[in-house]
């Protein structure tokens, strides 16, 4: 069997790097994916057993941030190996690795390779944050009785009917992990029904509720763009985010955006891409749809080189789009009303806790599959509303733009949503002590 799994992986990856190329993701660390480090990259993180912290991408970063700044509190100590897949993934866990830490690009998932790798890393704990399972490494990690920790873990339904035509597989490889942190009642049934033994399945909440209690409101006050909102943003201007958007969503969020203009000339919109790279994608839709486009980086440039008349530049014609990462969550604070991507195209939708940490009325499409369990709290709670199309978009917006009182009631029901869930993180660690 993992003879067979390690060809399938070799041949998948020789067709997939010709598009990997052409898509331009290569990067000068990239070899790291294949387990090739600088000589002496982890010889004195090694001798301390370092915590090996695996985070695919953004919101699973995030996610991990919170932990690890308490695992910090607790044990100061403790070393991290932080691992991701993304480069923006990449560029957070940068940010959040001290120097005593070490952050990498996970390797691809060959026998011979994590082998390796886990060899360098001497890890003393693994911990994966939501359900990322690599049979491959999985396998090298018990062989080296390394404690296996899957945190936050979530089986959406779709995965769990694609896990099911390989379970003989998932079973196997499901009984190697050491413990299981599951979001819901559901993902507890889901993996147990994988093979995951029922003794080491716990449920604890969702730590993305968590994320919210690490901003550091000084230091966010500090970004140009919000210490200098006025010279972007009118203080009488509604301002419209549409976060987290991916291609085939901003079309419909200018459509609607261009017919509330007609009645709410003083509004702004804001479009946040899920990737930063489709910024220049976005400013030419911007463009076509008869705005102008502006680059949140621009706006920085301009306070930051304290352009006096930097207000001037801008008109009510003005679509701002954020292409930098880590301020998304900052800027919502500033939003009147919040647009959910991910969410109008089957995507899956994405989080929504951060603005609704801020109080914010927030709308979301139907495609909400990734966190189908966090939307239905929040429709529950009357603190988020659904829509299908862009008149119900638009309408949706139309009855919170000229509603002040039902934005301010909307958006403090999701805020308790927030705050009657967080706690997760420290429910995990209590049950990963036992391994620190």
């Amino acid at each position: 069997m993992k003879i067979l799994y390690n060809a399938t992986f070799i041949i998948f990856s020789i067709f997939y790097l010709p598009y990997f190329l052409l898509k331009g993701k290569y990067h000068k660390d990239l070899l790291q994916r294949l387990g090739i480090f600088k000589k002496d990259t982890f010889t004195d993180i090694a001798l301390s057993k370092p915590i090996w912290l695996h985070a695919v991408s953004v919101g699973e970063m995030k996610t991990a941030e919170v932990l690890i700044i308490k695992i910090r509190g607790l044990f100061p100590s403790k070393r991290f190996v932080i691992s991701n897949v993304t480069q923006t993934g990449h560029k957070i866990a940068m940010s959040i690795a001290k120097k005593e830490d070490i952050a990498i690009y996970f390797p691809i998932d060959l026998s011979f390779v994590v082998r390796r790798l886990v060899k360098l890393i001497n890890p003393s704990l693994f911990i994966s944050i939501e359900t990322e399972i690599w049979p491959n490494l999985i396998t090298e990690l018990a062989i080296r009785n390394v404690p296996i920790v899957l945190m936050n873990g979530r089986i959406s339904q779709s995965s769990f009917r694609n896990y099911l035509f390989i379970k003989p597989l998932i079973s196997n490889i499901l009984k190697r992990i050491t413990l299981f942190c599951m979001r819901t009642e559901a993902d507890r049934e889901r993996i147990r029904n994988l093979g995951a033994p029922l003794d080491r399945i716990n449920v604890s909440g969702d730590m993305k509720f968590d994320n919210i209690l690490i901003e550091d409101e000084k230091e966010i006050a500090k970004w140009p763009p919000i210490k200098n909102r006025s010279s972007w943003l009118p203080e009488s201007s509604k301002l419209i985010i549409a976060g987290s958007t991916h291609h085939g969503e901003d079309g419909k969020i200018l459509q609607a955006y261009k017919i509330l203009k007609k009645d709410y000339p003083d509004i702004t919109l804001l479009i946040a891409p899920r990737h930063i790279e489709r910024a220049n994608e976005i400013s030419a839709i911007v463009e076509k749809r008869g705005f102008n486009a502006v680059k949140i980086s621009e706006v920085e440039k301009r306070c930051n080189d304290a352009i006096e008349d930097v207000a001037v530049f801008y008109d009510s014609n003005t679509v701002f789009i954020l292409d930098s990462i880590g301020h998304l969550s900052s800027l919502y604070n500033l939003a009147t009303v919040v647009f959910m991507g991910g969410s109008l195209i089957p995507h899956g939708g994405h989080n929504f806790i951060e603005p609704a940490a801020y109080a914010k009325p927030i709308i979301t499409g139907p495609h909400v599959h990734n966190f189908k369990d966090v939307c239905e709290l929040f429709v529950n709670n009357s603190a988020i509303e659904v829509v299908h199309n862009v008149n119900e978009l638009t309408d949706s917006f139309k009855r919170l733009l000229s509603d002040e009182n039902k934005r301010k009631a909307m958006g403090e029901k999701a805020k308790k949503v927030v705050f009657d869930n967080i706690g997760s993180t420290n429910r995990n660690i209590f049950l990963i002590k036992q391994f620190l």
